[in-house]
């Protein structure tokens, strides 16, 4: 093996490793994430169902389906929100 092949495997081995550090930091910002998301999901179900009874699989589907901002906007309406309409309902 030459000098330079040595050095190309080298070169390799290294952008390899710094791919694999990026693709972990990547994954574990992802699973956080999501983490969070269903963090929301769960206490945003559990708070409507405090206040307004039963969900339907219609509201619960919708929920889960929502985004951190959607289920933030729900939790804030759902502190003033009269009726489980209300709180869903974006304005």
């Amino acid at each position: 093996m030459s000098f330079d092949e040595l050095t190309d495997l080298q070169e390799i081995d290294n952008m390899l490793s710094e791919r694999v550090k990026d693709w972990t930091k990547n994954w574990k910002e992802q699973g956080i994430a999501e983490g969070r998301a269903e963090g929301r999901v769960d206490l945003i179900t559990r708070l409507l169902s405090k206040r307004f009874g039963p969900l339907t699989d219609d509201v619960r589907n919708r929920i889960s389906g929502a985004s951190i901002d959607e289920l933030d906007a729900i939790g804030e309406r759902l502190l003033t929100a009269q009726t489980l309409q209300e709180a869903m309902e974006s304005n």
